[in-house]
């Protein structure tokens, strides 16, 4: 999924100005929401007192973050099989 998200700029934009803009907006995603993990996880520990409870919160996310992959595969798949009918 990295090396994706590394060629996804690259491969869907015209001109290098745009896959740089592209690219920069979806490195400070990924940094914003890389940052705010580890603060989440340090809180959800203050609260219950254990890390089980984090585990369990990285394991809901990561089953989300799966369950849209699939959800937009699914949908881009249907989508080129619209427009090439």
């Amino acid at each position: 999924m990295f090396p994706l998200a590394l060629m996804l700029p690259i491969s869907e934009t015209k001109t290098a100005e745009e896959a740089g803009t592209w690219s920069a907006m979806s490195q400070m995603g990924g940094y914003v929401m890389g940052a705010c993990g580890p603060l989440l996880m340090g809180w959800i520990y203050d609260q219950s007192g254990s890390f089980k409870s984090s585990i369990f919160a990285m394991l809901l996310i990561v089953m989300a973050m799966i369950a849209v992959q699939v959800w937009m595969t699914v949908g881009n798949k249907e989508a080129e099989g619209q427009v090439r009918r």
